[in-house]
């Protein structure tokens, strides 16, 4: 750990000496697990990615569509429910006042 800052700057100096593609070459030449590690823009311009079905559209009530992360596991069986949009400010939160107090009405009965 004294020489840690050291290390990583000599590490990273070394791995700037070539593609991202060409050190996953060497490393595989060598037997070490390697792999990219994608920016979101690419991760989701991915055809591979979206031929998996890991990003779905939806729409949404004020951005219009947009694309969202989709389920990354799947069982032979279980049907997938359609993906949902993230709600709005203050969109369920009627219902939610109306869950907690409903909650705590029945356990004030409890109470005694």
């Amino acid at each position: 750990m004294a020489h840690r800052d050291a290390l990583q700057a000599l590490i990273e100096q070394r791995l700037a000496e070539r593609s991202v593609a060409e050190w996953i070459t060497v490393f595989a030449e060598h037997g070490v697990p390697a792999g990219e590690v994608k920016s979101l823009d690419r991760v989701y311009g991915s055809e591979q990615v979206r031929d998996q079905g890991l990003i779905v559209e939806v729409a949404h009530s004020t951005l219009g569509d947009i694309s969202l992360p989709g389920r990354p596991l799947r069982f032979e069986g279980s049907p997938l429910r359609a993906a949902a949009p993230p709600p709005v400010l203050g969109e369920h939160a009627d219902e939610i006042r109306t869950r907690f107090q409903d909650s705590g009405d029945r356990a004030s009965q409890h109470v005694g």
